[in-house]
């Protein structure tokens, strides 16, 4: 039996031949909300049979706050910019999300940032990578770890206008046949140009000119299918992981200005 069912074992009291009638992604999600809600028992006992048990752990799992999406913020030496978009996430007309922090290998606060914000909101929680691996690698551990319905890119330096989680859901949920969406953005481009905006109006889906042209930014864009940044693509991992889930899916453009991409001088993605 894997380490995290162990460890769900024995968060829960529960007796180790357990693990062989739940199945791992069941007993990952107990592990993770245990960790967050630092929870330390069901209400296990001893005397109750093990087809009551699993029964018990069954049922409070299906108990948890599911949220509807999860979004994932890389982050590197982002101490400056996190707060904003962390902030921007609070700020959301919909609620039901939860954001995953991976910090990088920081050598400044991002991490401490992330983790203060988490004290606050349960919904915000922060991993931190031992060292720097770059932005897909960090990413993907996030996405290992998310629970929501559909998935969603934040790089740590950008962020959402207050609709942006809730039309894009929204959407998704509405189009059955859509696997993601993306929206029109801001550019704000700090030094050296002086705080100057830029409108990005994007062009409606069509799979031939995105082999072309990178025209999804991944950070105004969620998805119901799981994303993976893969590192040898680097730095153009996001739009070839665009192309990829174009292959047998389809996207929806939303025409409205939902997120703000940060410019400036020390940008990583």
């Amino acid at each position: 039996a894997s380490n995290i069912a162990r460890l769900a074992c024995d968060l829960t009291g529960a007796p180790h031949s357990l693990i062989q009638m739940v199945d791992p992604p069941a007993i990952q999600v107990v592990v993770k909300r245990l960790a967050m809600q630092k929870i330390r028992t069901i209400g296990w006992k001893p005397d109750v049979s093990l087809e009551d048990g699993m029964r018990k752990v069954m049922e409070w799992v299906k108990t948890l706050p599911w949220p509807r999406l999860s979004i994932v913020v890389p982050a590197f030496n982002a101490a400056r910019t996190i707060s904003q978009t962390l902030k921007s996430l609070q700020d959301q007309t919909m609620t039901d999300w939860e954001a995953i922090v991976v910090d990088d290998g920081s050598a400044d606060y991002t991490y401490n940032i992330a983790r203060a914000f988490g004290e606050r909101d349960p919904r915000i929680w922060a991993i931190r990578l031992d060292r720097n691996s770059g932005a897909p690698r960090a990413f993907n551990v996030g996405v290992a770890h998310a629970a929501g319905k559909y998935l969603a890119h934040l790089a740590a330096d950008d962020y959402w206008l207050p609709d942006f989680a809730a039309t894009c859901v929204d959407t998704l949920e509405n189009e059955q046949m859509c696997t993601g969406v993306y929206t029109d953005f801001i550019e704000w481009h700090e030094e050296p140009w002086g705080g100057m905006k830029s409108i990005r109006r994007m062009p409606d889906f069509d799979r031939k000119r995105l082999l072309r042209e990178d025209y999804v930014n991944l950070s105004a864009f969620v998805t119901r299918w799981p994303l993976y940044l893969d590192p040898k693509w680097e730095p153009v991992s996001d739009w070839e992981s665009v192309i990829r889930m174009t292959r047998n899916g389809l996207f929806i453009h939303v025409p409205k200005l939902l997120s703000v991409r940060r410019m400036h001088g020390n940008q990583i993605t």
